[in-house]
């Protein structure tokens, strides 16, 4: 190790065991499905790992792009904001709700990964005004009355992606909200989401629109006004027309057959070769299965949004 070394500009690289996704894919899939629909990402790749000088072989490993003053100027053109990474408390399912004034809530959830020497105040009451504002914006103008903290729509977005790609462990996860970074822009109040661990993903093909929605305050809000709700559903239909089309089962057969033959002659990994394959069957069966379920979701609940979709798609095909 020599100090100072950069790996393609990249200071630091994260690696996944993905002991808690037999198929290894999970991660990667969804990271690709945010930067798809235009949500920044890290980036992904698989590594066959060796270790020490004799280079004994400790199997394959999902390997991250740490989400660091690197990638925040490579996807967002600066890197002076604040950026946090959330940590889950235990039995803590916090889903924005106020906690109250206090300042030493957000310290062990919101840990800094820039700006680590700043002030308890300089560091924390940006974002207890953050999770206030959601509190106190009324659910029909969510927009312009966070228009100074979140940009709404971009929400919207990766809370379209993590439900087409069935996360239960995401911003409205099982236990609360989840696996993510904070990043505040300089000297701005405004924030963004950053995804991060998305190894849960792919749950269930049948995962509704509406899951969990109730239990986050921000959701809660777009889901229950209706032209926000309208806006979430329309996003899960553009994330069916793009997988439609084929590219997201390309892409997991292809990174299947890329890492089969490391992953059999894996010494450390807790599945067997049918566990392997077998979690990999689903995720190709999920991506080229998975639209149309989302569609006749949506026309169910909705079929205004759906027909004036379809309706859409029949002018332009003209």
């Amino acid at each position: 190790y020599v100090d100072g070394q950069d790996l393609f500009g990249l200071k630091a690289i994260v690696l996944n065991n993905s002991w808690h996704d037999a198929s290894m894919l999970h991660d990667d899939l969804s990271m690709l499905m945010f930067r798809t629909m235009g949500i920044p990402a890290p980036r992904q790749a698989h590594v066959r790992l060796y270790v020490g000088a004799a280079r004994e072989y400790a199997g394959v490993y999902n390997v991250s792009e740490e989400v660091s003053k690197t990638f925040l100027t490579a996807n967002y053109g600066e890197d002076s904001g604040y950026l946090y990474e959330f940590h889950r408390q235990t039995n803590d399912n916090w889903g924005f709700e106020d906690p109250g004034s206090d300042l030493g809530w957000y310290i062990p959830r919101f840990g800094p990964k820039t700006h680590e020497t700043d002030s308890v105040a300089n560091l924390y009451t940006p974002v207890r005004s953050l999770v206030q504002a959601v509190n106190d914006a009324p659910q029909a103008d969510l927009e312009s009355k966070l228009s100074d903290f979140l940009d709404v729509n971009t929400f919207i977005t990766e809370l379209a992606v993590q439900n087409f790609m069935s996360q239960t462990d995401g911003l409205v996860g099982g236990v609360g909200a989840n696996n993510f970074y904070l990043y505040r822009y300089a000297n701005k109040h405004v924030s963004v989401l950053i995804p991060w661990d998305q190894d849960n993903s792919l749950d269930s093909m049948q995962m509704p629109p509406s899951w969990n929605l109730a239990n986050n305050v921000l959701t809660a809000k777009i889901w229950n006004e209706p032209k926000y709700r309208n806006a979430y559903l329309s996003r899960l239909l553009d994330i069916a027309d793009s997988v439609s089309s084929g590219w997201l089962e390309q892409e997991a057969a292809r990174e299947y057959g890329q890492i089969r033959d490391a992953v059999y002659i894996d010494p450390l990994t807790p599945f067997s070769r049918d566990d392997f394959d077998q979690a990999n069957a689903f995720v190709q069966q999920f991506a080229r299965e998975r639209p149309e379920i989302v569609r006749q979701l949506v026309r169910s609940l909705a079929p205004e949004v759906f027909n004036g979709r379809s309706q859409s798609l029949r002018l332009r095909a003209r």
